[in-house]
């Protein structure tokens, strides 16, 4: 979907002291590239310099490349802006802790990426083009090849243990007010799961649906998804059915994942 031109976009951004002197790449992407928008959607645009940008009034924290994402947010017709200002050295830093050894050797756990780096990543393939289709292409081929998504794919399972373990534990001791809540979100991060080794790995919560809907895996059919999704068939009087068919579907799903 085609939200705004590149000479439109390069003189808005100019007009709002958004445009750095000299840029790699600006693209943009989000729910309004996706096709998903709505007239409260924000229109997300990326900014990549070689060097850091001094302004922005805001600032996302990252964790594997080290330091913080500027942003500035501004609105255009009703419309807010979020800008955000990567450096080239910070995707490299990112592709750093992708790489396929450090992920087989087990060293790439325990940073756990932050989701404005997952969307970074994931939204690569995903975006409108401003300026730099080289740069984006080829930055986009570097994370398709890397370990980026079976790392997100293995966090993502091994919340699922911890959830499903939860639920059943809680169910075991009775509470099952608390082990329907675990099973839930067990469910979700087991979507969650699925959707990711399918190479979108995005985590808003809102866009789940869409995600599914979008590219239809044969191991969770959309009905079955909203199915569970919106406790249709829960019982409040026989909860640990429900609870037990849920962790079921959760096994499934997992077992049908793959790094």
């Amino acid at each position: 979907m085609t939200v705004l031109g590149a000479e439109a976009c390069r003189a808005t951004l100019a007009a709002n002291e958004a445009l750095p002197e000299s840029w790699l790449a600006i693209y943009l992407a989000g729910s309004l590239i996706r096709g998903w928008g709505n007239p409260k959607s924000d229109l997300d645009v990326y900014v990549i310099t070689a060097e850091p940008w001094q302004g922005g009034r805001v600032a996302e924290e990252v964790s594997v490349t080290a330091g913080i994402v500027p942003v500035q947010a501004f609105y255009v017709d009703d419309r807010r802006w979020d800008v955000e200002f990567w450096t080239d050295r910070q995707v490299d830093q990112m592709l750093e802790y992708a790489v396929w050894d450090k992920f087989e050797s087990g060293t790439s756990k325990g940073s756990i990426l932050t989701p404005t780096e997952i969307a970074f990543a994931n939204r690569l393939s995903r975006c409108q083009v401003i300026d730099g289709a080289d740069w984006v292409s080829y930055r986009a081929e570097q994370f398709a090849a890397s370990a980026m998504k079976s790392i997100i794919v293995a966090e993502t399972l091994d919340n699922l243990d911890g959830l499903a373990e939860d639920a059943v534990g809680m169910a075991e001791a009775g509470d099952y007010v608390s082990a329907t809540i675990a099973a839930r979100y067990a469910f979700d991060t087991a979507v969650d799961a699925l959707l990711a080794s399918l190479g979108d790995y995005e985590r808003q919560i809102k866009w789940r649906g869409r995600r599914l809907l979008e590219m239809r895996p044969s191991e969770l059919p959309f009905d079955k998804y909203w199915q569970v999704e919106t406790m249709r068939d829960f019982d409040q009087a026989a909860p640990e059915k429900w609870i037990r068919s849920v962790l079921q579907s959760c096994q499934e799903l997992a077992q049908a994942v793959s790094l």
